[in-house]
């Protein structure tokens, strides 16, 4: 099975949510792994490569070929649990498998061996809550609309990705790394400026 890494090199503040809020302190926080650090679980790590590769015009046939199809069928009015469960056996995976992007070894080491409240001290100063409102056309702040938002700091994260129909590396290889740069943002608000990431394939 051919084995690769794709680098996450994320530039500026980043929220990839957990869909989870924390009471007073955040309306959103961000993703973590089991070792409590920010991550980028492997569904969104292939989501992001797929998207690359359509931006980068790679034939549709061969994205299915490493991405698998996607499930379209909805359910219908007239007996929605069959049409869902058997729309389950219409896709197909893909060739390609992609693991969650992580902070180094080191990091996960050190995160599980560690005492919980340091742990949880360092682990805050890779956080931030960032707060927002709606400004009124007056430019008074409307009532109601404050929003805090955990976002994670610059960092570095890495995925593994391999392919497993035998294929040497080549072809899904190349075309990984000729795609990767393309993403440049992810996680939400990217049209406020966060998630600026450059992505390379080693």
């Amino acid at each position: 099975m051919s084995e690769a890494k794709i680098t996450f090199n994320l530039l500026g503040y980043w929220h990839l949510g957990s869909g989870a809020g924390a009471g007073a302190v955040a309306d959103a926080v961000v993703a973590r792994d089991d070792a409590g650090l920010p991550y980028i679980p492997g569904r969104a790590v292939k989501g992001l490569m797929r998207h690359a590769m359509t931006l980068a015009c790679v034939e549709p046939r061969e994205i299915v070929r490493w991405f698998g199809t996607f499930n379209q069928v909805g359910p219908n009015d007239d007996d929605p649990e069959v049409e869902l469960e058997s729309s389950r056996f219409e896709t197909r995976p893909g060739a390609l498998r992609f693991g969650s992007a992580r902070l180094s070894s080191d990091w996960i080491a050190w995160a599980r061996g560690s005492e919980s409240g340091v742990r949880d001290a360092v682990v805050d100063s890779l956080l931030r809550h960032v707060a927002s409102t709606a400004i009124s056309k007056s430019g008074v702040a409307e009532g109601e609309t404050l929003r805090v938002r955990e976002v994670a700091v610059p960092m570095t994260l890495i995925a593994p990705v391999s392919c497993a129909d035998g294929s040497d590396g080549g072809d899904w290889l190349e075309r990984l790394r000729s795609s990767a740069p393309l993403v440049r943002e992810l996680g939400s608000r990217r049209n406020r400026g966060y998630g600026r990431v450059a992505v390379e394939v080693k």
